[in-house]
């Protein structure tokens, strides 16, 4: 069931803490805590990645009142302080560019081959040889960028990118791509009658 609430999805691992035991809902992105007698307490998580957000907290272990927690598609280890109630980071991947983490979309335009490097939050630029380039760098951080194509304009080149916010929510971003591997944003939103809910891919005719 999604939402958890004492449902689950997936669950993937137990762990006990204070008389609480502790359910990997892992398909909803959740940590939740049971009684002693397997009644529902609380939950942390939801998706995303921010260090209060997982995507997919497959495992984890108890260590006196914390639980580590493995955040699969993060990459990363999270410490839950039950005492405090607070999650930290204690252990990451490091972005190497011309490394990849998750690419989730391809695009082959004048000669460059772009993906869209989703968990390391970045547009990477190869040659035809498979030879990193360089980032294509914005006046804004992107968000998760999952999806990338574009537009061949007469006067410009503009970049489309899907970004993926928290949960299954996403946006669409444009942007008016310079020489230099620079990128501009462009003022757009879409029609607020229209959203996105977890797109996969993008492309232009």
């Amino acid at each position: 069931s999604r939402g958890g609430q004492g449902f689950a999805r997936n669950p993937s691992d137990i762990n006990y803490i204070n008389n609480m035991t502790i359910l990997h809902d892992n398909k909803n992105y959740l940590l939740q805590f049971f009684d002693s007698n397997l009644n529902f307490l609380f939950q942390i998580g939801g998706k995303g990645d921010n260090k209060e957000s997982f995507d997919l907290p497959i495992s984890g272990c108890s260590i006196k009142e914390a639980v580590m927690i493995c955040d699969q598609n993060n990459d990363r280890i999270i410490k839950y302080d039950h005492q405090t109630g607070k999650t930290d980071k204690i252990i990451g991947d490091k972005f190497i560019p011309g490394n990849l983490c998750r690419p989730s979309g391809i695009a082959f335009f004048n000669k460059f081959l772009y993906i869209a490097d989703r968990s390391n939050g970045v547009i990477q630029a190869f040659d035809c040889e498979l030879k990193f380039l360089n980032l294509i760098t914005t006046d804004k951080a992107l968000h998760r960028p999952s999806s990338i194509a574009f537009i061949d304009l007469e006067k410009e080149t503009r970049m489309v990118l899907i970004e993926r916010k928290e949960g299954a929510n996403a946006s669409l971003s444009i942007f008016k791509l310079a020489s230099n591997f620079h990128a501009f944003r462009i003022d757009f939103q879409l029609d607020k009658k229209i959203t996105l809910n977890d797109p996969q891919d993008l492309d232009v005719d």
